[in-house]
């Protein structure tokens, strides 16, 4: 008896489709940019509706990578600092802050709103107005606030702090942060 071998018919002709497995992975690397993009724009919708609500209210923007402002700040001032802001000599006016870290120093007759990661109202500095947080990491007062703080912070220090005080302290008193 003889056999014959069956050949197989043109297989190269036969596209294969993607399996399963290809298909996951290609759905989550869907899903997982779009989580990503979505918290990006965020972040992005988040600043800039705030840069919108300072800049529409006559505001004066002031923007660098680091801002180092020696002078008093004399008009509503809306600042945009990638890294680092220091305001060496205060404000007889309100200030906006967008930045990585901020450094409040001298007397500030306005009030404060601030956009970033760390705030540190330095020993020494004194705030009349409020300060109104939009989002940070850290927020440390070493000198006076006259008025309330609010807004969202991840750790509030408050290493020195006389609410409604006239004229800040010249010694720094407790040394323990509140949380």
């Amino acid at each position: 008896m003889t056999t014959t071998e069956q050949t197989p018919k043109h297989q190269d002709s036969q596209r294969s489709k993607p399996g399963k497995g290809c298909l996951l992975l290609a759905s989550l690397v869907l899903i997982g940019s779009s989580v990503v993009l979505y918290g990006f724009w965020q972040i992005w919708a988040t600043v800039s509706n705030y840069e919108d609500r300072y800049l529409d209210a006559g505001y004066v923007l002031q923007e660098g990578t680091n801002l180092n402002i020696t002078e008093p700040v004399l008009v509503n001032t809306y600042f945009y600092a990638r890294e680092t802001l220091i305001l060496e000599s205060g404000a007889d006016a309100s200030l906006a802050i967008t930045a990585h870290e901020a450094f409040i120093k001298g007397r500030v007759t306005g009030d404060i709103a601030f956009l970033g990661g760390d705030l540190e109202i330095s020993e020494g500095a004194f705030v009349e107005g409020t300060i109104d947080v939009s989002m940070a990491r850290n927020v440390v007062i070493r000198g006076v606030v006259g008025g309330e703080i609010t807004g969202t912070w991840t750790r509030l220090y408050e290493l020195h702090q006389e609410q409604g005080a006239e004229e800040p302290a010249s010694t720094n008193d407790a040394d323990s942060p509140t949380e």
